[in-house]
């Protein structure tokens, strides 16, 4: 990772710190913000694998569910949803770049470590949604409802999926 990808990194996080949201549209159009995105969401899912996992498996699954599941199924859902029902123009990649910055808040996770403040797991995920909601209205330039549509039916879709996978998980550890 260059010294040039981190400094770029740090100036978009400041820029959506001070509610620039046009920096969204950027990463949006910046191909080489892939890179970017997989770093941020890499950083921010182990970040919240160490303040939530108990133990090393734990760990490994939040880490793999961070990736995969919050952010590339998550993108992907976005994309058919934004497609399919309220036929916008939504390509996953830009999606997944803006979504990869959207998991920023997820890196506070770590905190959920301290017993005290262990409650600000929904806070985050909170955020998360929120700073979602911002960057696709921004990107996709669609109105509030719309963008509220396809944030909350992405993220039930995505919910869904992941008791989906916590049962069978649990039903496999059962049988074995």
């Amino acid at each position: 990772m260059s010294e040039q990808m981190i400094q770029r990194i740090i100036g978009r996080i400041m820029r959506i710190v001070n509610r620039d949201l046009k920096v969204f549209g950027e990463i949006a159009q910046d191909e080489k913000a892939n890179t970017e995105a997989i770093v941020l969401v890499v950083v921010a899912s182990f970040l919240a694998a160490l303040g939530t996992a108990r133990s090393f498996g734990g760990f490994v699954l939040v880490l793999i569910m961070g990736i995969v599941v919050n952010w590339l199924l998550w993108s992907w859902v976005i994309s058919f949803i934004g497609t399919q029902f309220l036929k916008i123009e939504a390509e996953f990649w830009p999606i997944a770049r803006i979504m990869g910055y959207a998991s920023i808040p997820m890196a506070f996770a770590l905190l959920s470590r301290i017993q005290c403040i262990a409650w600000l797991g929904a806070v985050i995920s909170l955020l998360t949604l929120v700073l979602a909601f911002f960057a696709l209205r921004e990107v996709l330039r669609q109105t509030t409802e719309r963008t509220l549509i396809l944030v909350g039916g992405s993220w039930a879709v995505v919910i869904v999926i992941t008791v989906i996978l916590a049962i069978l998980r649990a039903a496999a550890a059962i049988i074995a």
